[in-house]
């Protein structure tokens, strides 16, 4: 009888380490569909670079102005026109925006300031002849190292870093200040 007993509370317990494997499974199969699904990009705006007009940004608090103008198929410096700009970098960051992507979407954030927007890391204002758009870029995520980032439609996205990242640069680097 004894034995019977314990073959049956051995029994049990073999089940209920069972279901419980069981439920744990499904809960990390239910995590990394989640994971899976915050590492698709998916585009939030796109405007083709040929259409940008006029750039400018403010990165990381820095006092240089960036502020250039696209005409006749050539970026021009707009504070000294006579100064060159690399034309094929500016070009390559206005590419940046031609497929605008985020992985994640926080509708109507209360405070801008949890996500370093208050104070961001990189401002970037587009004018076209469709409208104006300001990105701007707050703090790096804590998990995936992507960004804050709003377009001006009350919303927080996470994007990559490597966005803001390319506006990272002293003047010097891209307008030949001949100093």
């Amino acid at each position: 009888m004894k034995r019977g007993i314990k073959l049956l509370v051995l029994l049990l317990v073999l089940g209920l380490l069972g279901g419980c494997n069981l439920l744990l499974s499904k809960q990390e199969s239910a995590e990394d569909e989640e994971t899976a699904a915050a590492d698709e990009a998916y585009p939030i705006l796109s405007i083709a670079a040929a259409k940008i007009e006029e750039m400018s940004w403010v990165c990381n608090g820095r006092t240089d102005v960036f502020d250039f103008s696209h005409r006749n198929g050539a970026w021009e410096y707009i504070p000294d026109t006579a100064k060159e700009p690399d034309n094929d970098y500016i070009s390559s960051l206005a590419d940046i925006f031609a497929t605008f992507n985020a992985y994640r979407e926080l509708e109507m954030p209360e405070d801008l300031s949890l996500y370093g927007l208050d104070q961001p890391y990189l401002t970037v204002d587009l004018k076209t002849a469709d409208g104006d758009f300001t990105f701007t870029f707050g703090n790096m995520t804590s998990v995936s190292g992507r960004r804050y980032c709003t377009i001006g439609d009350g919303k927080v996205y996470t994007v990559s870093s490597s966005a803001a990242s390319a506006f990272n640069y002293d003047l010097g680097d891209i307008v030949n200040l001949g100093e």
